[in-house]
């Protein structure tokens, strides 16, 4: 979304919000130099945001700085996230995670129930592969499971 920049106060905005500004004046769709003369703003041109480690950082808009031509330009700034904002995000991936695979091995064993009627005898192997699925659970790699770590169907 385009944002841009009162030449004598510095506030940002966007354009939607310049508008609600100038209730009275009617202002094109596409601004031009014009325009932007006459509300006395000019362009802030976005920047992209930096690399970051989405797991123990984030990135956040930190106002607006000049480039070397005298741009405007959005200013990211990548800040650590607390022990507590941490822990929690590790808590909603291992809850995804969990959910995910309870539901792949959920699936997985209805895909094989049919074994369970009366009328079919289930081979031995039949057997491990359903153990192997409800044990799961107990897996070293167990919620953050590769598709290695799944037993595979006879």
């Amino acid at each position: 979304m385009a944002n841009y920049r009162h030449k004598t106060t510095g506030e940002v905005k966007t354009q939607g919000q310049w508008r609600a500004d100038h209730p009275n004046t009617s202002l094109p769709k596409v601004w031009n130099q014009n325009t932007l003369e006459f509300l006395n703003v000019e362009a802030v041109f976005e920047a992209p945001k930096p690399n970051h480690n989405a797991d123990t950082q984030r990135v956040v808009l930190d106002g607006y700085v000049q480039d070397s031509k005298d741009n405007w330009m959005q200013n990211w700034v990548v800040q650590d996230l607390s022990a507590e904002e941490v822990t929690a995000a590790q808590t909603r991936k291992d809850t995804s995670a969990i959910n995910n695979n309870k539901r792949k091995r959920d699936e997985l064993l209805k895909e094989t129930d049919y074994f369970g009627n009366s009328d079919v005898t289930m081979p031995a192997k039949m057997k491990t592969y359903r153990q192997a699925l409800r044990d799961i659970t107990t897996h070293t790699n167990w919620p953050h499971l590769g598709e290695a770590d799944w037993p595979v169907k006879p």
